[in-house]
């Protein structure tokens, strides 16, 4: 091999080398910031671990973080910025913490997310309008929270959630939710596969039937 194009091969490896632990870098940072933001078990976290994909909760797949899984961490506090640098996460398990506020705005960053469990915490505010953008979502948790009672048309937008997957809400007008998830011409034919009452809210499970 003639010696310019081998230092072409050396550096395009470089390239990709550097990339990859570009990539890892910004993982660990979304992790600091989360380490950082809350009190809870992440406080477990080894910090001079350079590779996150070590840490108790976190999976990787080709060097990038495509999962956390936190359920019942005790995790106390609000998601801060900074985990929308987490482009690759497929799933984000936080459920049964003790986590407050709204959702960070960067989350619309994690283009590839397909399931997002936030039950059982106390997250507040209305539901994110980003949140409508995540259109590879295929399972959306948001129970026992208390977001506030609008209930936007924009869930319309997740397409892959309502062909392929299920949806859990909270609202504590029943006649409301049924009639908003039974608009054929917001959603399509809804199959509600769940709809459990209780004393203040309701729950509703659905998934979009496949057209005919």
């Amino acid at each position: 091999m003639k010696p310019r194009k081998l230092i072409v091969l050396l550096l395009c490896c470089l390239g990709v080398f550097m990339s990859a632990n570009s990539d890892l870098a910004s993982d660990k940072s979304a992790w600091l910031a989360l380490r950082t933001a809350v009190g809870g078990r992440t406080m477990g976290w080894n910090m001079t671990e350079t590779n996150p994909c070590s840490w108790l909760g976190v999976k990787c797949e080709s060097n990038r973080v495509t999962e956390l899984r936190l359920l019942g961490w005790a995790i106390v506090g609000q998601l801060p910025l900074g985990l929308g640098n987490l482009t690759q996460l497929l799933t984000l398990f936080l459920r049964v913490n003790a986590l407050s506020g709204p959702l960070p705005n960067d989350l619309v960053n994690l283009v590839n997310l397909k399931n997002l469990y936030l039950q059982g915490n106390s997250f507040s505010s209305p539901i994110p309008e980003f949140l409508f953008k995540l259109k590879s979502l295929m399972r959306l948790n948001l129970e026992k929270n208390k977001f506030s009672r609008e209930i936007s048309s924009a869930f319309n937008n997740l397409t892959s959630l309502f062909m392929h997957g299920s949806m859990w809400l909270h609202h504590p007008r029943t006649a409301k939710l049924k009639d908003l998830v039974s608009d054929l011409k917001l959603f399509g034919q809804i199959d509600i596969a769940q709809f459990q009452y209780a004393r203040t809210e309701v729950s509703v499970r659905t998934r979009r039937l496949p057209r005919i």
